[in-house]
């Protein structure tokens, strides 16, 4: 957990945030809190790093719960059985959740503004929905809201549509998914050409060194031990999964902000 700027400021002056992964889920929103600390000295910003995901987390496997979502495998779409798959029921996004709770009730945070992209808005989602009075309002930025087709999950890897959850429960597919994405651009581009070109040859110890390296370097060099977090968190969840885990945000009185 990150915080800076103003300590004593009001829920409108607040902002809590998430992010998600493979990288340092936290090391992504440094540079926009900085930023907009420098434009308005009355924020309070909070990240939260997506909990549990850090360098020195161990797996403990519980001996009852299995997976709970299939794989599939990126030949011929086949599926793989993973329902003697053990998971670490901490890497479930709505026990991860709770523990945002938690961390916001320590800080004596009962409400603010709330901004959540990739696996924090899903977090977030699950937090909000459950405690709809603490958003002054949420801001997400996630490719799905209240729509997902299961045959839509047999596209990939030719077509994203949403989180490829499924195919992402196997390391080795997900790290060759974020290859072809960065490297290539396909099967969908998810950096601006104008960044790209911005930190083309940048020096290192510079801001876009930092930037670059962040974005471009190092979703290719996770470390094993967060791969495997990362298949945890997808044995336990789909895009099915978090379409259903939204219906009680539709039915609150949250200002919510959706970014595809």
């Amino acid at each position: 957990m990150t915080e800076v700027g103003n300590a004593t400021a009001t829920k409108n002056n607040t902002l809590v945030l998430m992010d998600g992964i493979p990288t340092d889920a936290s090391e992504a929103l440094y540079w926009v809190v900085a930023n907009l600390c420098r434009l308005n000295p009355y924020l309070r910003c909070i990240i939260i790093q997506l909990p549990f995901v850090e360098s020195d987390t161990r797996l403990a496997l519980s001996e009852t719960l299995k997976a709970r979502c299939s794989g599939r495998l990126f030949t011929f779409n086949g599926q793989l059985d993973l329902s003697e798959e053990s998971v670490n029921p901490r890497f479930d996004h709505h026990n991860q959740a709770i523990t945002a709770g938690r961390m916001l009730e320590q800080l004596g945070v009962s409400q603010a503004h709330f901004v959540g992209h990739d696996r924090g808005a899903v977090v977030f989602g699950y937090l909000i929905g459950s405690n709809p009075n603490m958003a002054v309002s949420y801001s997400r930025g996630s490719q799905l809201w209240q729509r997902y087709d299961d045959a839509w999950s047999a596209l990939v890897p030719k077509l994203i549509v949403g989180p490829a959850h499924r195919q992402m429960v196997i390391s080795w597919q997900w790290r060759f998914l974020f290859f072809a994405v960065i490297r290539f651009k396909r099967p969908i581009g998810l950096l601006s050409p104008g960044f790209v070109a911005s930190v083309a040859k940048p020096s290192r110890g510079t801001e876009s060194y930092d930037r670059k390296t962040h974005l471009l370097d190092k979703p290719l060099t996770v470390p094993k031990r967060i791969q495997l977090i990362i298949s945890q968190t997808m044995m336990q969840t789909d895009s099915t999964d978090e379409i259903k885990s939204r219906e009680p945000l539709l039915h609150s009185n949250v200002p919510i902000m959706h970014s595809g």
